[in-house]
């Protein structure tokens, strides 16, 4: 995706930031993958994290099943270093390091051999990404993701090493200071599970998806406050702009976690932010 030269200010266009829905009159939750809009950099950062993740489960387990063949003892079979493979994704092009074994015959589930597309998986992959999904919806995620190609390896040992791997994402460390927040809640397309987006605009305009939830049973006034508590405990320590989803609660919690914030009630406006990073 070819995206404009980042400016060294960023203006938010009028529709941003004139007169929207109240707080309290959230007009409802919009389509995941509109408002990530061309956020497709940490998308596809997300996607080789998953696949590669699993790839590896997937491996060593292959490499164990041939290390206990009673019938082949002549040549024990290892790892083979990696080689790089392009998948096509709506998120854009994403390079994944296959692993290899020394007698070539690994033959991966997740990803096969000859495949070069997801098939249309890519809304699962934010399921995935969701931080507060259940174990049991996780392991479902991971099964629907898997399709008429389930994996050789226990499904337990290849969510183990996503989830961790996707521990370690959702709770990176953030820039300290960003121009604007936009705050929102969003369905996943082709499914009824609901996901609150936190994503922020640069000074230079870039767009960065900075955390991605499980809704979760509780009341609209409660839903931002640990979401932005947990971007500032990650370092978010300065933010100019909130722009929010409608929800009662947000302004409040907005405030909380960033006092000198203006906000803003706009429902689904993340189209018009810059570029991703």
């Amino acid at each position: 995706m070819n995206h404009p030269a980042a400016s060294s200010a960023m203006s938010l266009p009028e529709p941003c930031l004139g007169p929207g829905p109240a707080f309290g009159h959230s007009t409802g939750p919009g389509d995941a993958t509109d408002l990530l809009g061309s956020c497709d950099a940490p998308l596809r950062d997300v996607t080789r994290l998953i696949l590669e993740a699993a790839l590896q489960v997937e491996l060593d387990h292959h490499l164990n099943g041939c290390a206990e063949d009673p019938d082949d003892r002549t040549d024990v079979n290892s790892h083979n270093g990696h080689r790089p493979k392009t998948v096509l994704t709506t998120f854009g092009p994403v390079e994944v390091l296959m692993p290899r074994d020394r007698r070539g015959s690994f033959s991966p589930a997740i990803l096969p051999k000859y495949r070069r597309d997801l098939a249309g998986r890519e809304p699962l992959l934010l399921s995935l990404a969701a931080r507060g999904l259940p174990r049991t919806d996780f392991e479902a995620r991971l099964v629907q993701f898997y399709g008429d190609s389930p994996p050789s390896a226990p499904l337990s040992h290849v969510a183990d090493r996503v989830a961790s791997r996707l521990h370690l994402w959702q709770r990176r460390r953030l820039a300290s200071r960003y121009l604007v927040l936009f705050a929102d809640t969003a369905v996943i397309p082709g499914t009824r599970e609901v996901v609150h987006l936190a994503v922020a605009v640069a000074a230079d305009g870039r767009r960065e998806l900075l955390s991605l939830w499980a809704a979760r049973a509780t009341s609209p006034a409660d839903i931002w406050g640990p979401i932005f508590g947990d971007l500032r405990c990650r370092g978010l320590q300065h933010v100019s702009i909130v722009v929010g989803d409608g929800t009662a609660g947000l302004p409040t919690a907005a405030r909380t976690s960033w006092p000198h914030a203006a906000v803003h009630a706009r429902s689904h406006l993340l189209q018009h932010a810059g570029p991703s990073r």
